[in-house]
């Protein structure tokens, strides 16, 4: 099934409140757009997210898992929580504006890897089976937790000599405002349970001083960070997101929205990998935080093609040989694909029959975010001195 980044998806609604709602999101998105596009409907997660598309896509399946999981051969998958039935009372109308403050992805002082993720393909291997064909056994985390991009970024990490790809390299620059991921919350009526708001994220850029240089973030919610133009609708004012969830929502606390979307990893002040997940999810606590919120326990993740993977380190400084990027033609290219493609646990298609070849990773990252303010909308230039191409495959 297709998935279109940055449209609209709507879900069958439970009161007129709810209708009002979607009809006045699907005026605006046509108003903008011209033709409203509809997000994708095949997802497994919970059935008060599967509806029918305006595209005319097929509709999944599957049973309400219900807040805690649903159970699969003895197995409770973890899963977001599941939508609320009702609003709390609120006549309140909030937008919210967020900059991930850190990346979550090892142990803090030794201990070990938080266990990050859900169970992206409905099953829990082992003992049940795997999603795919890889010549690589792969048994999932308690609950069925899907998340082979961690190890793979362990892994890629050692593979560097610790330059690239660690928890540290990759916090030190959104420290420093060097890049950034923005996540923007509206229509959202500021209680615990809301059952539609829209979530969005953004590439940022990094943070604009006020005369319009570089500047290092406070992480105080004045920090205005450049909004990267590869993730909005046109090139000014308003900010119109491409990837984003209308039908997103709050249920006891926790954001929960499923959309296409990249999540940028920075190794410096040039290098940036983006990890484009599809059949993506973002989840997190709304923590009440002085006059706003910020985000805790927050989850970002998805299918990770490897097509895209593979693409996507074009964009990035080969540690071994600084002149060059890890193309094709690098002799550390081989090395990274002996590492990436047994770690493929899932297929890029959800509906892919269990005898398909993996060609996917399931990747999940943990992140905490603060206030923030989007500013103006750049374009970036991404170089890469890569001459050759793919092929982006495994093997």
């Amino acid at each position: 099934m297709a998935s279109i980044p940055g449209s609209y998806r709507f879900r069958g609604s439970t009161a007129d409140s709810h209708v009002l709602k979607i009809v006045r999101f699907s005026v605006v998105a046509i108003g903008t757009f011209a033709v409203a596009a509809v997000w994708y409907a095949c997802i497994i997660y919970d059935s008060s997210l599967l509806t029918s598309s305006e595209a005319g896509a097929d509709v999944a399946t599957t049973p309400d898992a219900g807040e805690g999981g649903a159970m699969n051969d003895g197995c409770i998958s973890a899963l977001p929580p599941a939508r609320p039935t009702t609003d709390d009372p609120s006549d309140a109308d909030i937008e919210l504006d967020f900059a991930v403050r850190a990346f979550i992805f090892d142990g803090v002082d030794g201990a070990p890897p938080p266990l990050l993720g859900y169970n992206l393909d409905g099953l829990c291997t082992c003992p049940d089976p795997p999603a795919c064909a890889s010549t690589v056994a792969h048994c999932d985390d308690p609950g069925g937790i899907d998340n082979g991009g961690a190890q793979l970024l362990r892994n890629f990490e050692s593979l560097s000599g610790g330059v690239l790809f660690s928890q540290q390299v990759i916090d030190d620059d959104l420290d420093g405002g060097v890049f950034g991921m923005l996540v923007r919350v509206r229509n959202y009526n500021g209680t615990p349970n809301d059952t539609q708001v829209e979530l969005s994220t953004f590439i940022a850029d990094g943070v604009v001083a006020p005369d319009g240089g570089p500047s290092t973030p406070q992480w105080n919610g004045s920090d205005s960070w450049a909004v990267d133009m590869s993730g909005v609708f046109g090139s000014g004012m308003p900010i119109v997101p491409l990837h984003y969830d209308a039908a997103a929502y709050v249920s006891g606390g926790v954001l929960v929205g499923h959309f296409d979307y990249p999540l940028p990893l920075g190794f410096s002040d040039v290098d940036r990998l983006d990890v484009l997940l599809t059949q993506g999810f973002v989840t997190g606590t709304l923590t009440p935080s002085g006059p706003g919120f910020r985000i805790d326990d927050g989850m970002a993740g998805g299918r990770w093609a490897v097509s895209d993977a593979l693409q996507q380190l074009a964009y990035v400084h080969d540690p071994a040989n600084s002149n060059n990027y890890f193309c094709p033609s690098s002799p550390t290219y081989p090395q990274i694909k002996a590492v990436l493609c047994p770690a493929l646990d899932l297929t890029v298609d959800p509906t892919a029959p269990l005898t398909a070849t993996c060609d996917a990773l399931s990747f999940t990252l943990g992140f905490s975010a603060v206030p923030a303010q989007l500013g103006p909308v750049e374009q970036q230039p991404r170089p890469t001195t890569c001459a050759d191409a793919g092929p982006y495959t495994c093997p």
